[in-house]
């Protein structure tokens, strides 16, 4: 119904999906769990509900399809008790709700909940351990799957030396907090492997969100942040791809939320367009205080990065007389030797144009709005076209954390003042 009142009703509509005509029903006669699915070039269909004590299931075999069919698999119902040399061999238990470990091929988890239960076990300092999903060595398509967990150290989808994931429509709920070694990094999506992730939903992650994105199109992130280097999204060069990392919206609250985190070598023709981000920083943390936010960084060595058509809006606050700050862009590319072994780059080349960057403080707390105070060592560091408006510094070339250093190049952008405090300055 319109606002003026009138009713218009279109015709109904319907459609009928496939059904299966050779699947093997779960539980059916399968013992479990966990449940072994070991027949290669099968599709698998839960039936019921399912809750495990511990284990839901694994997958042993080539091309497997787990279809959840809108159920929800409850594993670590109950505690589980583990012997001490338990966190050096995690990765070898399965107390996962599905745990993929076939070597090599391709398997397929759909459509229903993966859940931790009450007995809410911790994984390890590096996320392994208790994940709603662990997969060894094959390339995994998960789709419309919604993940819930909260223990201590648990990432959410960890993937383990497998390459060419495709998550897609799938829901990551992180209720958890604790983050013993932040340097490790607690995830939605974590891992040594990299994969296209679109169109997913991360309605909450204590630390980082999806790491070892290459294609990560239209996917909406929420960083509640436990931890410094909280990074919403993180690109990969390990397909040895251009990387695209566009449309994704991610905001960030907490004691280190960074949207977009870029580090390494990528391929020429990678970029990150068209993204919202919003961030700010509402907590103390206790290894640096008020730690600050950002909406995009880079600060270790990165090459070929081009950034263009972004909305990236920092917000700034003094909390107690503590000042939280935000460097909406928090770059700068030093001379840096690829891991591979090959010479030292020292011409990076990062290239900033046509960005909408807005840097925002109460009573002028230090909202930095481009902050090259990363030790640049590049003469390709150039900011062109992008619009920065900010209540306390457009351009920031220098603070505690480094210096520009040099060479950084501005060229038509368009700086704008917002308030009035005294300790505005454009540069």
């Amino acid at each position: 119904q319109g606002t003026d009142g009138e009713q218009v009703v279109d015709r109904i509509r319907e459609f009928r999906t496939t059904r299966y005509t050779d699947a093997v029903p779960v539980p059916g006669d399968l013992p479990g769990p966990p449940f072994v699915l070991d027949r290669a070039n099968t599709t698998y269909v839960v039936t019921a509900d399912i809750t495990a004590p511990l284990a839901g299931f694994e997958i042993k075999a080539d091309n497997v399809t787990l279809d959840l069919d809108g159920h929800t698999v409850t594993y670590n119902a109950r505690p589980a008790e583990r012997p001490d040399d338990w966190p050096v061999r995690a990765y070898r238990e399965n107390d996962h709700g599905v745990k993929v470990t076939v070597r090599g091929g391709r398997v397929r988890i759909l459509g229903g909940t993966i859940r931790q239960g009450a007995g809410n076990n911790s994984g390890t300092a590096v996320g392994i351990g208790c994940n709603p999903v662990y997969v060894g060595n094959a390339a995994v398509e998960m789709a419309g799957v919604e993940l819930i967990w909260a223990g201590a150290d648990i990432s959410g989808a960890f993937f383990h030396w497998n390459t060419g994931n495709h998550v897609h429509h799938c829901v990551f709920d992180d209720r958890g907090t604790v983050v013993s070694n932040r340097h490790q990094a607690i995830s939605s999506i974590d891992g040594n492997s990299w994969g296209d992730y679109d169109h997913n939903l991360v309605r909450s992650t204590r630390q980082q969100g999806l790491r070892g994105c290459v294609a990560a199109t239209h996917n909406e992130i929420y960083v509640d942040s436990q931890a410094t280097n909280a990074f919403g999204m993180v690109g990969s060069s390990r397909a040895g791809k251009p990387i695209e990392i566009a449309h994704n919206r991610i905001v960030g609250i907490g004691e280190h939320p960074v949207g977009i985190a870029m580090f390494k070598q990528f391929p020429p023709g990678s970029s990150v367009h068209h993204n919202y981000v919003e961030v700010k920083c509402t907590r103390s943390g206790q290894e640096y205080g008020y730690t600050g936010s950002a909406c995009f960084r880079t600060t270790w060595g990165a090459d070929n990065l081009d950034v263009h058509d972004n909305t990236f809006i920092g917000h700034a606050d003094v909390y107690d007389g503590k000042v939280a700050k935000t460097r909406v862009l928090w770059v700068g590319l030093p001379h840096f030797t690829p891991k591979d072994g090959t010479d030292p780059i020292t011409d990076a080349r990062g290239i900033f144009c046509d960005n909408q960057i807005i840097a925002r403080g109460p009573g002028g707390a230090k909202a930095g709005g481009i902050c090259v105070v990363c030790l640049n060592q590049s003469p390709n560091l150039i900011f062109r076209g992008n619009t920065v408006a900010s209540t306390w510094a457009n351009v920031l070339l220098s603070d505690e954390y480094g210096q520009a250093d040099g060479y950084p190049k501005f060229v038509e952008n368009t700086f704008l003042r917002e308030g009035n405090f005294d300790n505005y300055y454009t540069i």
